[in-house]
């Protein structure tokens, strides 16, 4: 039941608000250049090819295999894959975040 919520409706929800943060960090960033900017935005690339390409297929692998019965070592080893890119993915949503709380300081006057 809860793979099955988190396959169809989870996924989905997640895929369009990755989509909405991207876009809402290009127009809040604009013309803005430097260092911070620069790892947000490789981090962001990191973030949206995990999720794309490890973590998606991972949770219909799961649910496929919770919904047939399947719950063998192969199953406990890509869920076990999953917690630990899931813990790779807060880890850079972490360092984005603080970032971004640096980029949204203002400069300090003398």
């Amino acid at each position: 039941m809860v793979k099955h919520a988190i396959a169809f409706y989870g996924i989905p929800l997640l895929v369009v608000t990755m989509a909405a943060l991207g876009g809402t960090g290009r127009v809040l960033a604009k013309r803005r250049r430097g260092s911070i900017l620069s790892r947000k935005k490789k981090r962001m690339m990191i973030l949206a090819a995990n999720g794309a390409l490890l973590l998606i297929p991972a949770a219909w692998f799961l649910h496929y295999r919770a919904s047939t019965g399947r719950l063998d070592g192969v199953f406990q080893l890509v869920q076990i894959f999953e917690l630990a890119v899931g813990l790779i993915q807060l880890n850079l949503m972490r360092l984005n975040v603080r970032d971004g709380r640096m980029l949204g300081r203002a400069p300090r006057q003398a």
